[in-house]
């Protein structure tokens, strides 16, 4: 089994603010913060099975997580809520393109053997106190999330360098 790579060790490809949260996209499957922390202490008594979670994981999906440190609220149970109201208009923003929780299309029949739209690791931070900011809004920020992750993957090629060589050697004359 080999181990997932560690968030802190992995460049994001893709980085973005909006106006009620950060929102950091790695390409390919990485251990989350949350967890990262208990993964990287060996005398965790938690690290096997949260280790053992993370490596049995679906592979075609989507991992998304939301984060609120105590800069944005210093009490827990309005900083569970942010997370709550975030959590709840990605999944309505997923379910408006017609994706569930995972990022695999709902219109086909087979839909949980359907590959991902998108696949890797989003973790998206919550910055700012969200008392203020309204539910559309945050709902708003998250559909151009979705957007700009699906544009971007839409845009990258598929299939290994060794691939992407031949076919252009083939190509060439």
């Amino acid at each position: 089994m080999s181990i997932l790579p560690l968030v802190t060790e992995v460049k994001p490809a893709f980085t973005k603010q909006y106006s009620s949260f950060l929102c950091f996209y790695h390409n390919r499957h990485v251990i989350g913060f949350p967890a990262y922390q208990i993964v990287s202490d060996k005398n965790n008594p938690l690290r096997t099975k949260t280790l053992r979670r993370w490596l049995n994981r679906d592979r075609n999906a989507l991992w998304w997580h939301v984060l609120c440190s105590q800069a944005a609220h210093p009490k827990s149970i309005l900083r569970n809520w942010f997370c709550n109201r975030v959590r709840a208009a990605f999944k309505e923003e997923l379910r408006m393109r017609n994706m569930d929780e995972n990022c695999r299309p709902t219109t086909e029949s087979k839909h949980s053997e359907a590959a991902a739209l998108l696949m890797g690791y989003l973790r998206i931070q919550i910055q700012s106190n969200l008392t203020e900011v309204k539910y559309s809004q945050i709902r708003d920020d998250c559909g151009r999330t979705i957007d700009d992750l699906l544009k971007r993957s839409r845009s990258q090629p598929t299939g290994s360098k060794r691939q992407k060589s031949a076919a252009l050697h083939r190509e060439t004359p």
